[in-house]
């Protein structure tokens, strides 16, 4: 998949909402995946450089601490749902639902599951990121 395809993708399912798009830097990204001691894949990284031009349901995280949306770090919130003993560490939320239900990326496997704060449970919905961007627009139709 490439960065044309993510955007493609993108803009069959949502609407374009920040004219001056904030994207990570390089020296962002290598501190963001420094902190979570794993590398992510090129479609993770343009899919959040995308989120700071396209409006998306829900809250998608930031790499970085200034960006177009105005929602919270990954960092921050990974740091938040790891106080508690259900919360698993290998998991990266990178989507908030609202009701406390994440989108997150395993970090070991770079598998994409839902988190059920409920329950609570992780329910493993893709085996890969790109395999989630290429289900969004059936997803977000509902």
């Amino acid at each position: 998949m490439t960065r044309s395809n993510v955007e493609n993708i993108l803009k069959k399912c949502l609407k374009v909402e920040y004219d001056k798009p904030v994207y990570p830097t390089k020296e962002e990204w290598e501190r963001f995946e420094e902190y979570f001691e794993c590398e992510f894949g090129s479609e993770f990284k343009w899919f959040i450089d995308f989120m700071s031009k396209y409006s998306f349901p829900g809250d998608i995280y930031n790499v970085q601490d200034k960006s177009a949306n105005g929602n919270d770090t990954i960092i921050v919130v990974y740091e938040h749902e790891s106080k508690y003993d259900d919360w698993d560490k290998d998991m990266i939320p990178f989507l908030g639902i609202g009701n406390g239900d994440y989108f997150c990326i395993n970090k070991k496997t770079k598998e994409i599951f839902y988190y059920y704060a409920e329950v609570p449970e992780y329910e493993k919905t893709n085996s890969s990121f790109s395999e989630w961007i290429e289900g969004l627009p059936a997803f977000l139709e509902g």
